[in-house]
């Protein structure tokens, strides 16, 4: 007897119960998985099949994908999920878009002629069926279902199968806008949740927006917190004032074990702007987005500067977005993230920018709050020695001229107390141009006018000129200069600059010999005037370049307490540069290094 004679759909009673029974199972669904597990589950059950199969096609994806299945073996059901081999019925009927009917053997063997050559002696598979999932003239997927019997595939189990698909198609529609609504419902709370994250970090960031460090600190905390979970890591990296570094600023790692080795790594790594992944991002201001990353990749794209950190993080996904400002490049954001289920999407690349964005207008706001704060502390302890060194000429003008003034002239008495007059003027006259050069290198306009000078004979006429104040502070001159060194430079300022190093032999060398050499290496002409008086302390030499610093806390030593940071501006707008050599008790060497043909340029304004 036919097999179909035995099959469950053939009474009309069980047919309309079972599509009532599916119709109802299918109204449930609200995922395409649940609407693959019923179709296969009851029409697999109602058919006596031996496997069935179901192929969905979705949204957002053309590609067909494995949806479900009854009785297959493990091995084809794992080809078939990877994506790299699908079952020859669902391929037929997602092609022509047409039903699919082999009742026997020699059907099978005439749609698949290679069928015999891979179908074992004992394969009973007799018959297939597969059916086109189709709505409104789209094509949504594909079922299909073998039989170890043949099939007559008659009227009433066609219908039932028809209608089945029929039932299918309008389910998985179904599913699939309610799958779309919902991850719409999603993205909205998702996007409202960052928008309130958003502004709580612009508030948070808000409160540290008048120091610099607290700042950094804070946005560290809040992207890890924000972005991350505890296998995440931050790092924040600002652009140096020469533009041609990335220094790490801040480090955050929500793991207290990784805390220690991030901290460490930020300080042993800079990075050059323009080399590397964060370098590149400083130079272009484009974001990179490594949605995957291993070491294979590392080594393929030649990544080196994060080898470490992935050696011991063992970071899965990552992204670096720029600190921008104003079209203006800050510096660089770094996010990393040890967990291979959770790649960043570019949902979250979006998110971390708006942060970014946010955090480079705090930096630059704490930046802008702390160079004016600076500023004014700058000019109250300006104004506040200029007006005590301003006060010690006058004092004794006024009582030279008092003096004077009064009938008792005595013509010897006169002429010292007009020599003295004459040094406070000359006091005043040096105290005055300190503060125009001030004044010009703070605002980057020091004016520089460059002319053909010999070196030796400028340092020989500034010691002819201190020949007299080196003998009464008992230092003796010993000058080394053997031929002429021809450069171009701005006579008188390179003359300040000598003037004021032979100033503080004098002032601090403690009646000992001062030795000054003056020679050329390569393309470079230099300068040395060493003292062997009272030194300066190591911790104190990279700050005496700088403004209102002194190596020597003497409160009998006068003076502005500018020199060497004027010296600094001149020499380096040459292209050159000023160096220090101290042992404390034994003296000290600045060396004034200067190119042989310079190209001028300002100082850097404050």
């Amino acid at each position: 007897m036919d097999a179909a004679a035995h099959s469950p759909v053939d009474s009309a009673h069980e047919h309309l119960a079972r599509l009532q029974w599916i119709t109802s199972a299918l109204s449930r669904s609200l995922t395409p998985a649940e609407v693959a597990n019923v179709v296969i589950g009851h029409a697999f059950d109602a058919l006596q099949a031996s496997t069935g199969i179901a192929y969905f096609i979705s949204g957002d994806d053309p590609a067909p994908r494995y949806a479900g299945s009854r009785g297959v073996v493990a091995r084809d059901v794992a080809a078939w999920q990877s994506g790299t081999s699908s079952p020859f019925s669902i391929s037929t009927v997602l092609t022509s878009g047409q039903p699919l009917w082999l009742r026997n053997r020699f059907d099978i063997l005439e749609h698949i002629p290679c069928f015999d050559q891979w179908a074992t002696p004992t394969d009973r598979l007799q018959a297939i069926v597969a059916l086109p999932l189709q709505l409104e003239g789209r094509l949504l997927g594909a079922i299909a279902f073998s039989f170890a019997e043949e099939q007559r595939f008659g009227d009433r189990q066609r219908d039932f199968l028809l209608t089945v698909a029929e039932l299918s198609a309008q389910a998985l529609d179904r599913a699939r806008l309610f799958e779309a609504e919902r991850r719409a419902r999603e993205e909205a709370a998702e996007a409202n949740r960052r928008l309130r994250l958003l502004s709580e970090a612009s508030k948070a960031f808000a409160e540290e927006s008048r120091d610099l460090s607290s700042a950094l600190n804070v946005i560290a905390e809040r992207l890890t917190a924000m972005v991350g979970d505890t296998a995440t890591i931050a790092l924040i990296s600002l652009i140096r004032e020469d533009g041609t570094m990335l220094e790490n600023v801040a480090a955050r790692a929500r793991e207290p074990e990784f805390a220690e080795y991030l901290a460490a790594f930020a300080r042993e790594h800079p990075q050059r702007v323009g080399i590397g992944i964060r370098g590149r991002v400083a130079a272009t201001g484009d974001p990179l987005f490594f949605p995957v990353i291993d070491s294979a990749s590392l080594q393929a794209s030649a990544v080196t500067e994060v080898q470490p950190l992935f050696d011991r993080f063992k970071m899965t996904t990552m992204m670096v977005v720029p600190l921008r400002v104003r079209d203006r490049i800050l510096g660089t954001i770094s996010m990393s993230r040890a967990d291979s289920t959770r790649p960043y999407t570019p949902s979250d690349l979006m998110f971390v920018q708006e942060l970014a964005d946010r955090a480079a207008l705090t930096i630059e706001n704490a930046r802008l709050y702390e160079s004016a704060t600076r500023a004014s502390r700058v000019r109250d302890h300006l104004l506040f020695v200029a007006g005590h060194e301003l006060l010690t000429p006058l004092t004794v003008l006024r009582l030279q001229v008092s003096s004077l003034q009064r009938n008792d002239f005595d013509p010897e008495r006169a002429a010292s107390k007009l020599e003295m007059t004459a040094r406070s003027l000359e006091r005043l006259d040096n105290l005055i141009e300190k503060f125009i050069d001030i004044s010009c290198i703070s605002a980057g306009q020091l004016s520089f006018t460059p002319e053909s000078v010999d070196l030796v004979a400028l340092v020989r006429d500034v010691a002819a000129m201190f020949s007299e104040r080196l003998e009464k502070s008992g230092c003796e001159l010993e000058l080394l200069a053997r031929e002429a060194i021809v450069g171009r430079w701005d006579r008188l300022r390179i003359e300040q600059v000598i003037t004021n190093l032979f100033s503080n032999a004098c002032k601090y060398g403690g009646g000992r010999p001062v030795e000054v050499a003056v020679g050329r290496s390569s393309d470079m002409a230099f300068v040395q005037v060493k003292d062997h008086g009272v030194g300066i302390a190591p911790e104190k030499q990279a700050l005496i370049f700088q403004r209102f610093e002194r190596a020597v806390a003497d409160r009998n030593m006068g003076g502005l307490r500018l020199g060497l940071w004027i010296c600094r501006e001149i020499v380096e707008a040459h292209g050159g540069r000023i160096a220090v050599e101290s042992t404390p008790g034994e003296g000290s060497a600045f060396t004034v290094y200067l190119p042989m043909a310079p190209q001028l340029a300002a100082p850097r304004p404050d």
